[in-house]
């Protein structure tokens, strides 16, 4: 089973975001028999809290699960930025997006993450940009999307 998450860059104001967003993977945990990957972005406020909800299910379950950082980019330079940042991670996957234009890497990282999934856990405030691109594309898939 694999779950992505998408969302904004930015989500001051919210406050019951992290309760919202916490009890959700909860129960996706919870109710999945199967072994479990969790797809996360590396970009924005969205993702770090992310990344902070699936570090603090480790603490509370001892059946294991794993996090991956999918990054659009593939240079050395970008890498090395990545290795601090992929502590929690169990791993880095670059995807193969190799000869998209660098300006729509991350649309194309999306796109992937997308059609990977089996579920899409999502926070979508507007309606525009690239998280609500993003959900539009996993609607247009028919995946199953659990909204914030």
């Amino acid at each position: 089973m694999v779950i992505s998450f998408i969302g904004h860059s930015d989500i001051y104001g919210d406050f019951e975001l992290e309760s919202r967003l916490s009890r959700a993977i909860n129960d996706l945990f919870l109710s999945c028999a199967e072994p479990i990957e969790f797809y996360c972005g590396g970009y924005g406020a969205f993702d770090r809290l992310c990344e902070h909800c699936l570090i603090e299910l480790r603490k509370k379950y001892a059946r294991q699960y794993k996090i991956y950082l999918i990054s659009p980019y593939a240079d050395i330079a970008h890498c090395k930025n990545l290795s601090a940042e992929a502590k929690n991670f169990d791993g880095i996957i670059y995807p193969g997006i190799e000869k998209t234009p660098l300006k729509y890497a991350i649309l194309q990282r999306n796109k992937w993450m997308i059609d990977s999934s089996d579920i899409v856990v999502a926070y979508i405030k507007k309606t525009w940009g690239g998280a609500y691109k993003t959900y539009k594309y996993a609607a247009s898939k028919h995946k199953k999307i659990i909204l914030l």
